[in-house]
């Protein structure tokens, strides 16, 4: 390949089931075993590898740790977390609609966060929801995730100071903790406003806006 040229990869369609491809690619020469995590898509078509998600460092999944039924139909009882790990599911105890059925959960899993809005029947990948955005070298989603990585854990508690938020902070290994505010509160601990869609910020660990001045929803 010719200096200056990038290279690419074509992505297949998805199979039923699947929520998008990871690429590991080894070093110049690199043997079999030395393979790391380069870059992700949740999309058939043209990948490009400019830049490799930051740091590209996690090894593939042994053979045969991540199953995925040969024949998953995409409105599956199990609601759209088929074929992947979940470390963590929280209920947040609030609701687009004041209905069960319209209930707002979260979740760590081995594909990233995700988020339902019909209590658990789908649900959306926030660690790829938007696409890829290159920010300072790193890749991430347009919800502000790094992209495409999995999540090791996720909580909700209730911020006091600046304001009465409810706030979600999602740990992510090798990235840091990203936040997110869910819902604002109004006077008497009244829910005025649920923020979404999402937008997660990395929390900043030499500054005050870190202190976590908060208590458990």
């Amino acid at each position: 390949m010719a200096a200056g040229n990038i290279p690419a990869v074509t992505v297949p369609a998805l199979p039923t089931g699947a929520t998008g491809v990871k690429l590991y690619v080894t070093p110049p020469g690199g043997a079999s075993g030395t393979e790391v995590f380069y870059a992700a898509s949740n999309t058939a078509g043209v990948l490009n590898l400019n830049l490799a998600v930051n740091p590209a460092s996690m090894p593939p999944p042994a053979a045969s740790t991540l199953p995925l039924p040969p024949s998953l139909p995409l409105n599956s009882i199990i609601g759209g977390l088929g074929g992947i790990s979940v470390v963590r599911i929280l209920p947040t105890q609030f609701s687009v609609g004041n209905t069960l059925d319209t209930q707002v959960l979260v979740a760590a899993t081995t594909a990233g966060v995700m988020l339902s809005q019909d209590g658990g029947r789908t649900w959306t990948n926030e660690s790829l929801r938007g696409g890829v955005v290159v920010n300072g070298g790193a890749s991430f989603s347009a919800a502000g995730l790094p992209y495409g990585l999995p999540a090791s854990n996720i909580i909700l508690v209730r911020s006091i100071v600046p304001n009465d938020q409810a706030v979600l902070y999602a740990a992510i290994p090798g990235q840091g903790v990203f936040r997110a505010t869910l819902a604002s509160f109004a006077f008497l601990g009244n829910v005025s406003n649920l923020q979404l869609p999402l937008q997660w910020t990395a929390t900043n660990n030499s500054g005050p806006t870190n202190s976590l001045n908060v208590m458990p929803i």
